[in-house]
């Protein structure tokens, strides 16, 4: 057995009622003076923190954009050069804590990531930013967060409509992980690990049309697969993703829900026979892709770019522009079998590949 196995050094605290201890872990780590980026939403967070450290303390930025527009980054790093703040605690979902990266990928502020969606970022050291259209991603350490705090208490009640896209984004990192050209034994047990998780506990959700029993399973799988999206490289269906939703501003978890069963339709013939073996056996399904996007649908989410709102006559564009990115991928990259499977995502069509 051969491999490279990166792990990285983050601390997380899982498990209902770990807000409450939020400004007792800030102080132990050193920080002071704080530079909050949430929505209003988590305002009685915030005014908790507030209360811990003194109001001239905690300078609370709400303006959270979904793909992280530079405009807005410049915004947030010149308030916490005034503030000389020493920390960015970041509560809320990709959005939130897309924004606190982009700060500390240019001040070098710890972060401290208190996810409160299943997306995932909170655990990786990727970054994107948007600006003119494009959404740049890259990786760069300085954006792990140092800190992530997972309290079930703030997912649980998140709208279930919120959920199924927020879980299904999870969902992607974990099925590409386990294709990875750079996967590891680690990695991949873990992924596989999450993606069991994250079924069981959306098919808990669509059963009992609630939270209550599905959210723990949800927020543990989400954790395994930003885990995993950071330890191994991604392929083409995020490629896809941060195409659709930079140029075209869609949806972050409405595109990957959409995307994922076809992108795994695509990617099938690729895949080794232990690979596809081991996913069968993790959705329990010998369909992998029609199990993904029946989860999809009865969950109530859109399952075509149609129904998301993409122009069918984008597609050209989109096509130019993903074929155009050069990334390891289990089957070869062309304009012409990219442009076909955007037109399976746009009109609902999987090709039962095995």
């Amino acid at each position: 057995m051969k491999f490279i196995y990166q792990s990285f050094p983050n601390r997380v605290y899982f498990g209902q009622g770990k807000i409450v201890h939020l400004a007792e872990i800030i102080k132990e780590i050193g920080a002071a003076r704080l530079f909050v980026v949430a929505g209003n939403r988590s305002q009685a967070i915030v005014d908790n923190l507030i209360e811990c450290f003194g109001r001239e303390e905690v300078l609370h930025f709400s303006k959270v954009i979904q793909h992280v527009p530079n405009s807005v980054v410049e915004e947030a790093l010149s308030a916490t050069d005034s503030h000389q703040s020493d920390i960015i605690v970041a509560i809320g979902g990709g959005s939130a804590i897309g924004l606190a990266k982009g700060i500390a990928l240019n001040n070098r502020l710890p972060i401290v990531a208190v996810p409160t969606t299943y997306a995932g970022s909170e655990m990786t050291n990727m970054y994107g930013i948007s600006e003119n259209g494009i959404k740049t991603v890259g990786r760069d350490l300085s954006v792990l967060p140092k800190i992530v705090i997972y309290d079930t208490d703030l997912t649980a009640e998140m709208s279930l409509s919120l959920a199924a896209t927020s879980s299904m984004n999870a969902m992607a990192h974990l099925i590409e992980a386990i294709y990875a050209f750079d996967i590891n034994p680690i990695t991949y047990q873990n992924s596989l690990i999450g993606i069991r998780n994250l079924m069981e506990g959306m098919e808990e959700m669509i059963t009992e049309n609630s939270l209550i029993n599905a959210n723990e399973k949800l927020q543990f799988g989400a954790y395994l697969a930003g885990k995993s999206l950071c330890e191994v490289s991604m392929a083409l269906h995020h490629k896809m993703a941060h195409v659709l939703g930079g140029t075209f501003d869609m949806d972050h978890g409405k595109v990957h829900t959409v995307l994922l069963p076809y992108v795994l339709d695509f990617q099938m013939k690729g895949l080794s026979a232990l690979v596809k073996e081991d996913l069968k056996r993790a959705l329990k399904s010998d369909n992998p892709p029609q199990k993904l996007k029946s989860l999809a649908q009865s969950m109530g989410a859109s399952t075509t770019l149609k129904e998301i709102g993409l122009a069918y006559e984008l597609i050209p564009k989109a096509t130019k522009m993903i074929a155009a990115i050069k990334l390891k991928n289990p089957i070869n990259i062309t304009e012409s079998n990219i442009e076909d499977l955007l037109n399976d995502c746009y009109h609902g069509k999987l090709r039962k590949t095995k």
